[in-house]
């Protein structure tokens, strides 16, 4: 769903991926309340996606992570057989000169 709503079922190819690492630490919350978190002890930004695969492959503990729902941090293949048949004409967000209606339906035909 994610790929057909926001990404209009095209092919995606990042113009920046970030990788983090990160640990995990028990935390306090402000009642007194423990819990476990994730907390980043490193970000770093590459310009493609095949810079950033090669330091994760070559750095475990790294992942590749997006910053943003509307911006895939990997390549994304076209989604065959799918056409956008309806879209509102309310606009949510703006990605470029690309506009993202508040609703979109797809229609799939193999």
């Amino acid at each position: 769903c994610s790929r057909l709503y926001n990404f209009g079922g095209q092919e995606w190819i990042p113009a920046e991926t970030t990788v983090i690492s990160y640990k995990e630490e028990e935390l306090t919350d402000i009642k007194g309340k423990k819990f476990r978190a994730r907390v980043i002890t490193d970000f770093q930004s590459f310009v493609n996606y095949d810079e950033a695969k090669t330091f994760v492959d070559e750095h475990p503990g790294y992942l590749i992570v997006g910053t943003d729902p509307f911006v895939s941090p990997v390549p994304l293949e076209e989604l065959e057989d799918y056409e956008l048949i309806y879209q509102s004409p309310n606009p949510f967000i703006t990605r470029g000169n690309e506009t993202i209606s508040r609703v979109e339906i797809f229609e799939y035909s193999p």
